[in-house]
């Protein structure tokens, strides 16, 4: 006779066999279910209250409130933050596909995040994330060795600078959502400032072991390239804003100049640059800008 364990255990992951007992799931895919049940309830009392404290999300569904934190940034562009408050992110439908991988293509993603980790002089939580779980899948689903989750928990050892939260995050999710972002800049020489910034684009760069934001600032109301890594901090807001049809997305994205392509302090005219600091940057890059003037301006692209 089949014990319906339901009856005692009412939280845990069963299915009906054909006897019409029950019988315990496998642990991972009662954890999945009890998860992702946890997550669409999160959904379901943001949608009825609209905004809610990380501690009154977490008083209301009985979770511990470090879980409830894990959710909601797992949740992604479903939901966001504004303050202490979390909301429903009116994004939200602006879901990417999800992706059917054979092995050769987990390979090329993961040796990507991991340069881009590995590459990049400030921690990012959520890249980091990206990479443990390519290395899970590399490690462990396709046995391929250890060595790839030891790759990745080195990295993860690193140095964290508690003052830098996932800056990085906000300005793709800005992105994708074409919403101004308003930034804390401190560049390598001078006073940090304010500025409201549409990032047309993200793009890394060895240079600087460094990933730059390419769009327009409003406190000069032109285009600027701001180092991320040098962003104190950076807030989403709920300003939309449209890419204009001569912004040179392709060129910029086909040139290693890309970083280049304007400044990052508001006091200085774009493009400007130094005959020497030319001659260095050709050295560093391996090519010009095709459309580059050299004027007796000095650069402060690396701030």
């Amino acid at each position: 006779m089949i014990v319906q364990l339901e009856h005692h255990f009412p939280t845990g992951g069963y299915s009906k066999d054909i006897s019409g007992g029950w019988r315990i799931m496998s642990m991972a895919r009662v954890q999945d279910s009890i998860i992702t049940q946890r997550k669409d309830r999160i959904l379901r009392l943001l949608q009825a209250e609209f905004q809610l404290t990380e501690a009154e999300i977490a008083t209301r569904l009985n979770l511990e409130r470090r879980t409830v934190n894990n959710y909601l940034h797992e949740l992604g562009a479903r939901v966001e933050k504004e303050g202490h408050y979390w909301m429903l992110s009116p994004y939200h439908f602006r879901i990417p596909r999800h992706l059917d991988l054979d092995a050769e293509q987990v390979v090329m993603l993961y040796l990507a995040i991991r340069l881009f980790v590995k590459q990049s002089d400030r921690r990012s939580e959520t890249a980091e994330t990206l990479l443990a779980t390519f290395a899970g899948i590399l490690s462990e689903d396709l046995a391929a060795g250890e060595y790839f989750t030891q790759a990745m928990r080195d990295l993860a050892a690193r140095p964290e600078v508690k003052a830098h939260e996932d800056i990085l995050r906000t300005l793709a999710r800005a992105m994708i959502q074409r919403r101004q972002v308003e930034i804390i800049y401190q560049p390598l020489q001078g006073r940090e400032f304010k500025t409201n910034f549409s990032p047309y684009l993200l793009e890394p760069s060895g240079i600087g072991f460094a990933t730059y934001a390419i769009g327009e600032s409003s406190i000069v109301s032109a285009l600027r390239t701001y180092k991320v890594e040098r962003i104190i901090s950076a807030k989403l807001l709920q300003t939309t804003f449209a890419i204009p049809d001569d912004f040179p997305g392709l060129d910029l994205l086909r040139n290693a100049w890309s970083i280049y392509y304007g400044l990052s302090r508001p006091s200085a005219s774009c493009c400007g640059s130094h005959p020497t600091w030319l001659g260095e940057s050709a050295r560093l890059t391996g090519e010009l800008h095709p459309n580059l003037k050299p004027t007796p301006i000095v650069p402060t692209l690396f701030a």
